[in-house]
């Protein structure tokens, strides 16, 4: 008898819980819909206010939500996100910099293709190959981010971080020992990665403390398209109490614009690195 009484709660729960779970959809749906009619007169600011508002600080809400609405506005949603997107495609020159040898000489041929005019310009080391870039006096560099030896390479991680380089494409080149280092290619803005059908990966960086629950954040991330192919944890220079994440995603599948909402409404610190596809 306890075990019918059981089976028929758990049935009553479940069916209510679906209940709960249709009508909250449906009021983000009429949510999603009211907020989506104002979205031209609206700032960005205007519409994460919005979706932190409705959230109440509740992930799976916040990335339901996310998900609704970037369906509902994802034009016009892309020029709040990119107001300034870069255009290589009308850039005159290419000049990339990097540290001169037989692998990184392969990268460049392969990485020049994609420009209608690109030189090279040689430096004794990657810190200032890093600095050409920053300062303007390059367009692009290239340097070693990734070795099925050594794995990620946190040397290049921190120069990339430091000098605020975003990684536009990368490239694997076999070693002399037939070992596989990843090369990429790097600039100071990225371009628009709404506009691209063709990326594969998008890397970021992601403040980890008491204000944000990773293994929540990293699930609604999946939930949204995006597949974690590597995660990487370093220590915050300026905090005994947090960690910094790295983060290459697979977005083959992932609704970027609902990806974007979702990181602006949950309110974390992060910071993209790269958008990008393999050569």
């Amino acid at each position: 008898m306890s075990e019918i009484i059981y089976s028929e709660n758990f049935d009553f729960i479940k069916k209510r819980r679906a209940d709960i779970d249709s009508l909250e959809r449906g009021l983000l749906c009429d949510s999603a819909k009211s907020l989506a009619a104002k979205a031209c007169d609206l700032t960005l600011d205007d519409i994460i206010e919005a979706c932190s508002s409705l959230s109440h600080g509740d992930v799976m809400v916040s990335r339901e939500f996310c998900k609704i609405l970037a369906g509902e506005i994802k034009d016009s949603i892309q020029r709040l996100f990119y107001d300034n997107p870069t255009d290589n495609d009308d850039e005159e020159h290419t000049q990339i910099a990097y540290l001169k040898n037989a692998f990184s000489d392969k990268a460049y041929r392969r990485f020049a293709e994609l420009f209608p005019k690109a030189s090279a310009a040689y430096y004794p080391g990657f810190r200032e190959v890093c600095e050409e870039v920053y300062y303007g006096r390059c367009t692009h560099t290239i340097l070693p981010i990734y070795s099925t030896v050594e794995g990620h390479i946190a040397t290049f991680r921190k120069l990339i971080s430091k000098y605020d380089l975003k990684i536009v494409s990368a490239t694997d080149i076999v070693m002399s020992d037939e070992s596989v280092m990843r090369y990429a290619l790097l600039t100071k803005e990225l371009e628009n990665p709404g506009k691209s059908e063709s990326l594969r990966y998008l890397e970021l960086s992601v403040v980890v403390d008491d204000t944000i629950k990773c293994g929540e954040f990293l699930a609604a991330t999946e939930y949204l398209g995006a597949v974690v192919s590597s995660v990487t944890s370093y220590p915050l220079e300026y905090s005994e109490n947090g960690n910094l994440l790295w983060l290459q995603l697979d977005i083959t599948e992932a609704d970027l614009t609902a990806l974007y909402l979702f990181f602006e409404c949950y309110q974390i610190r992060y910071t993209i690195i790269g958008a990008y596809k393999i050569i």
